[in-house]
């Protein structure tokens, strides 16, 4: 899905597989994913994940997106109530996420979301 979503043909390491099945499956699980499928046929349509800070009572929102074909159904809208009301289940106080202004943003805003500054992306080839 997420080449169809984000264009990314990036394959993830086997070691941060690893990791990421380890948190996923921890207890509690550190790591959620979330995945809205179509009514009629049964294929994923969007598809969203959930980081779990349980200690700082805080959740972080991550790579939610929905196939082209997909969007404008609230499948997005969707999995961003699923993952709040799934963190508010476990106790977690906060939840926060990086939103793309042109996309994501409008969307969440709407759910009562407050924007708390930009993100600069910084990078270091090793």
């Amino acid at each position: 899905m997420r080449r169809q979503i984000f264009g990314s043909d990036k394959h993830e390491s086997e070691d941060h597989l690893r990791l990421y099945l380890k948190e996923a499956t921890s207890q509690p699980p550190k790591v959620r994913q979330f995945l809205a499928v179509d009514l009629h046929d049964g294929a994923a349509i969007s598809q969203a994940g959930l980081s779990i800070f349980q200690d700082l009572s805080f959740a972080l929102l991550f790579a939610g997106g929905t196939i082209a074909s997909a969007r404008g159904q609230g499948a997005y809208t969707a999995l961003v109530a699923a993952r709040i009301a799934y963190a508010r289940s476990i106790g977690i106080q906060h939840v926060g996420l990086f939103a793309r202004e042109e996309t994501s943003a409008p969307i969440v805003d709407q759910q009562g979301f407050v924007n708390c500054g930009e993100m600069q992306q910084w990078s270091l080839n090793c």
